[in-house]
C-alpha cells in the first residue's frame, strides 16, 4: 500500500515550479505589453527603427526632462536599444534630420556638423523655438 504523505511530499515541488513558472510568464508578458504600449513608448521607437532601415537617432530629455534651461540647447543623442519612456523623446533617422529639426549635437553649445552654413541660422532659430 502507498503511503499518500510521500506522494502529497512530492507534489507540492512542482506546483511550487508551476507556480514560478506562471509567475515569470505573467512579468515577461506585462513587460512585454508595457514595452509596446503607448505607454512605454518603445512601439514608436521600433516603427521609427523599420521606417529608417537602422537604429534612429533620439534626442535627449535633457535638462529638467526636455524642458530646456534658458540657453541650453536641446540636443541629439544615440538611441539605446531599449529604454522606458521613450514617448517623451523623438526620433530621427538620421543626425542631419535632428539638425534641421533643431537639435544640436552638443549639449552645451549650439552644434550643427551635418548642416551646410546656410541653414545654420534657420537650425538655431528652431532650436530656441522647441
Amino acid at each position: 500500500m502507498r503511503n499518500n504523505s510521500m506522494y502529497k511530499k512530492m507534489a507540492k515541488p512542482i506546483k511550487t515550479k508551476k507556480d514560478a513558472l506562471v509567475a515569470v510568464c505573467g512579468a515577461l508578458i506585462i513587460l512585454l505589453l508595457l514595452d509596446l504600449s503607448p505607454l512605454g513608448g518603445n512601439i514608436f521607437f521600433y516603427a521609427k527603427w523599420a521606417q529608417c532601415g537602422s537604429r534612429p537617432i533620439a534626442t535627449s530629455m535633457g535638462p529638467g526632462l526636455g524642458f530646456g534651461a534658458v540657453g541650453v540647447p536641446y540636443y541629439y543623442v544615440d538611441a539605446k536599444n531599449f529604454g522606458f519612456l521613450r514617448n517623451l523623446t523623438s526620433h530621427f533617422c538620421t543626425a542631419k534630420d535632428a539638425e534641421q529639426a533643431g537639435y544640436s549635437a552638443d549639449s552645451k553649445n549650439y552644434e550643427f556638423p551635418h548642416l551646410p552654413a546656410s541653414e545654420f541660422q534657420q537650425a538655431i532659430k528652431k532650436s530656441q523655438n522647441l
